[in-house]
């Protein structure tokens, strides 16, 4: 009996010891699928992470350049209006100057006499000059309303009735020529 019962415990043990291998090989097997997962799982939230950092990235390297470019189209527009400016007051003290010239009074008077010339049989227009151009049209005899111009329109003349403007001062043709449109005038 002895011999019977340690034959059926080496079966014991060898079954037991067969399922111990098989539940441990189970549970490696379970184990390292978790272990997997837990990795695959980790290794897309890092992929994520790594992505949503990397967009953010582009999107502030992106703001970054539309910024510089803001920036710099600021300066030059700026430096642009400044040398304007500059150029445009340069060129005001110049034709000042000429308008105090004898060749000035000549084109004055010719460009006086076109615009009578114009104005042949026509009623209602005023003719605007600046004050020092008032002396040069004491020689033109003359049947039209003259109105004073504000300084700043340096010399020319400034034709207007009710329905229209022809501005041929020196001024505004300065404006226009280094402004490049009517809306600074």
């Amino acid at each position: 009996m002895d011999d019977k019962i340690k034959e059926f415990e080496e079966i014991c043990n060898r079954i037991s010891l067969q399922e111990k291998e098989k539940l441990e090989e189970e549970l490696n097997e379970k184990l390292a699928d978790t272990i997997t997962q837990d990795i695959e799982e980790y290794k897309n939230k890092l992929e994520k992470k790594y992505k949503e950092e990397c967009f953010e990235m582009q999107k502030q390297y992106n703001n970054n350049i539309i910024n510089l470019q803001i920036d710099a189209k600021k300066k030059i527009l700026t430096e642009k209006q400044k040398m304007q400016n500059e150029l445009f007051q340069s060129l005001v003290c110049k034709f000042k100057e000429y308008c105090l010239s004898d060749e000035y009074k000549k084109d004055f008077t010719k460009m006086y006499k076109y615009t009578k010339t114009f104005l042949e049989n026509q009623s209602g227009y005023i003719i605007g000059v600046v004050k020092q151009d008032i002396q040069n049209l004491e020689q033109i005899e003359d049947n039209y309303d003259l109105e004073i111009l504000p300084d700043k329109y340096i010399g020319g003349i400034l034709l207007k009735n009710k329905n229209m403007v022809i501005d041929n001062t020196i001024y505004t043709n300065l404006k226009e020529s280094i402004y490049g449109t009517e809306g600074n005038n």
